[in-house]
This record gives C-alpha cells, structure tokens and sequence, in this order.
C-alpha cells in the first residue's frame, strides 16, 4: 500500500535532521579535525618551505656573502646579518606555529562551548569558577 507524500517527505525530513544532529560530532572530531590538522600541517609547512621568510632558508645560506662581496669583512658582515635575520624569522615562525596550534585548539573546544552556553540559556546552568 502506498504511504501519502506528506508522511514520507516528514519521515525524511526527521531522518536527515535529526541523524546530521546526531552524527555531527562525529563528523567534527574525526573527520573534520584530520582535515583541519591537514590544513594546519600543510600551512606551517609552506612557510617553512615555500616562504621567502622561512628561517631555513636563511639558515642555509648562512655562509654564502651578501651582494657577492668576498672579502673578510664582507664575509663577516654577511653572516651576522644573515644569522640575525635568521634570529628573528624563527621568532615569526614559532609565533606563527603558536597562533596554528590556539586555532587548533579553538577548533578542539567550540562545538563544546557552544553546548555549554547553549544549555546555560536554556537551563541557567552556573558558570564555571576557575
């Protein structure tokens, strides 16, 4: 026997909101966070590798003199120059580094803060003394 269209489309309309509701957590931390770590993985890898800033860069050209001058003091002008800037490329890169792992982390604890300030409004939950 045929079931009218209305009881169908509510059936499927129910299955699919209710199972994305159910299966969205584990949609968020386990296949959404291996391509949010790839994402992270592959932009902390292009700066080590692809960027001009890359400290690793200027470390492997740490010896090489500047503007071809290959005289001591060009020699030795060169490398502190180069060693500072490396110096300070690397401070960049671990704050760099420092800033991709709170956004990991920020991607780690929303969906449940967002619980937890939902069921706050809904049921007047305390708030957390730290």
């Amino acid at each position: 026997m045929a079931e009218s269209l209305t009881k169908n489309a509510t059936k499927f309309i129910l299955r699919e909101f209710l199972g994305d509701i159910l299966l969205f957590p584990f949609w968020w931390y386990l296949k959404g966070l291996a391509r949010f770590s790839t994402f992270c993985l592959n932009k902390v890898g292009e700066f080590t590798n692809r960027s001009r800033l890359s400290p690793k860069v200027w470390f492997q050209n740490l010896f090489v003199p500047m503007y071809g001058d290959y005289s001591r003091s060009g020699r030795a002008i060169s490398f502190f120059v180069r060693l500072v800037v490396a110096l300070v490329l690397s401070v960049v890169f671990i704050l760099y580094l420092f800033g991709f792992l709170i956004f990991f982390g920020g991607y780690l604890a929303l969906p449940i803060a967002v619980v937890y300030y939902f069921l706050h409004q809904v049921f007047n939950l305390p708030w957390p003394n730290f």
